[in-house]
């Protein structure tokens, strides 16, 4: 039976949590550009 081996460099991983981290930054910021006009909206109404 062939022996299976499963390595993995640490650089291995360091693309795709370097991706998960721009497009949580993206995220936010789309978020947060969304959401400030609309307080603004909300407070300078009263």
């Amino acid at each position: 039976m062939p022996e299976f081996t499963f390595t993995m460099d640490s650089t291995d991983l360091l693309g795709p949590a370097v991706a998960l981290m721009i497009w949580t930054a993206v995220m936010w910021f789309w978020l947060y550009a969304e959401r400030i006009p609309a307080l603004m909206r909300l407070t300078w109404n009263h």
